[in-house]
């Protein structure tokens, strides 16, 4: 009966400390959208974006195959892949390069 006491309480702990790691994680992801939202404002005000694009879906494209080749494959990235990311991002948004 004790251990399946402690269990439940170990597994009440871990489930509280997920559940603060995920809500962290909403607050940074907004916080970071937050800095750049003048970045965004500025490209629509210079018709580079349209007004109504989807952020986090531009960033996410942008930034992922950034953080995945240096944190996931630990790959080393020159100009010319970044340039390809850009090319592909600005195509995917009918965007000029």
């Amino acid at each position: 009966m004790l251990i399946e006491l402690s269990l439940v309480v170990l597994l009440a702990l871990l489930n509280g400390f997920f559940a603060l790691s995920e809500m962290a994680l909403m607050v940074a992801r907004k916080s970071r959208l937050k800095h750049l939202a003048p970045m965004f404002e500025a490209a629509i005000e210079r018709g580079e974006l349209p007004a109504d694009v989807d952020r986090e879906e531009l960033f996410a494209l942008a930034a992922g195959p950034i953080y995945f080749r240096t944190y996931i494959s630990a790959q080393p990235y020159d100009e010319d892949w970044i340039m390809t990311i850009v090319d592909r991002v600005c195509s995917n948004y009918g965007l000029p390069k």
